[in-house]
């Protein structure tokens, strides 16, 4: 018999069935190059769309979209990237270096903030937004005299901007000059006698002074704007106690004490009245109740010391001297 040679394998028309390990080794090839190719589209595509989005609207609808991202989306995210490659297209576009900078100082960015500002003011010395926000990013470096030629500037291109002589005022203040921040205050709230910002600034800055005048009536229109002002019937507290009349002060601090339970000076200054009025206990309740909401030392320091004077004075006489007590 003759020998018959084996089925050569080379030849075989039959199926030959692929090991399974091979198989799962191409498959996991192919979803590698799937991922990757996923990551790229995924990487790629934004940019392609924001630089077709630029390319498309210009600078001012580019602003536009970012400032609604920002804003009411509340997505500087992605206003950021939008801005930042819009610069690379319009570089010399004042108002895309301020947008950009608004969105870095809402991120916290406050250094990269500074830079966009100075160069949209470089850009454009006329654009007041751009002047006031680098003020503004000179005040929170500790720099007023530099922020204070900024808001000059935007105060003098927009005369009819409120915020704009707030932040004026905020700047002569840190600076130490209290004459021209009174006065820009005083401004701002005769531009918009609805702003108690205003109102408030310039009352707090005249009671610094001691022109106890204009910080009555300063609190008393920001108490006709909010009747329940919180920081206006605590300055018309102070000016009460200070002008030696704590009776009138009463009034103003029990008010203030229902309206924020929650506020230590408001029942500090209530104890220092009511002890002025000779109400000694009703003035340790009010001073026990200050050091137990309160954790700021100083304020802890006085309530303190008047609890300690209230414990030593005979019964019946709690000021040794009025004009001690009457005194925040």
């Amino acid at each position: 018999m003759l020998e018959i040679d084996p089925p050569n394998p080379y030849y075989d028309t039959r199926p030959v069935r692929k090991p399974v390990s091979a198989l799962r080794h191409r498959r996991a090839v192919r979803a590698v190059r799937a991922g990757c190719l996923g990551c790229f589209l995924a990487l790629v595509l934004p940019v392609i769309f924001i630089l077709l989005l630029i390319i498309t609207t210009g600078p001012e609808l580019t602003s536009l979209g970012a400032g609604w991202l920002e804003r009411s989306a509340k997505r500087p995210d992605l206003a950021r990237p939008l801005l930042e490659a819009a610069v690379l297209f319009w570089p010399g576009d004042a108002r895309l270096h301020a947008n950009l900078g608004q969105v870095y100082w809402q991120e916290g960015a406050h250094e990269q903030a500074g830079a966009s500002f100075q160069k949209a003011v470089a850009l454009d010395p006329e654009l007041a937004v751009a002047r006031n926000n680098l003020g503004i990013a000179y005040l929170a470096a500790g720099k007023p005299e530099s922020a204070l030629p900024e808001f000059q500037a935007a105060a003098d291109l927009d005369p009819g901007s409120t915020i704009l002589f707030l932040n004026l005022g905020r700047a002569y203040q840190a600076s130490e000059q209290a004459k021209p921040a009174l006065a820009s205050f005083q401004h701002a709230a005769n531009l918009e006698p609805e702003q108690i910002a205003a109102w408030l600034l310039a009352g707090q800055t005249a009671l610094a002074g001691g022109d106890f005048d204009v910080a009555s009536k300063s609190f008393e229109t920001a108490l006709q704007v909010e009747q329940t002002n919180q920081q206006a019937l605590l300055g018309m507290g102070i000016i009460r106690l200070l002008q030696e009349r704590p009776d009138d002060a009463l009034e103003f601090l029990k008010t203030a004490c229902r309206s924020s339970p929650a506020d230590a000076e408001a029942h500090y200054l209530l104890g220092v009245a009511l002890a002025a009025l000779q109400h000694p206990e009703d003035a340790r309740a009010e001073f026990e109740q200050a050091l137990a909401l309160s954790d700021d030392p100083s304020l802890v320091t006085q309530a303190t010391s008047r609890l300690e004077i209230l414990q030593q004075a005979p019964d019946g006489n709690t000021g040794q001297g009025g004009d001690q007590e009457s005194t925040p």
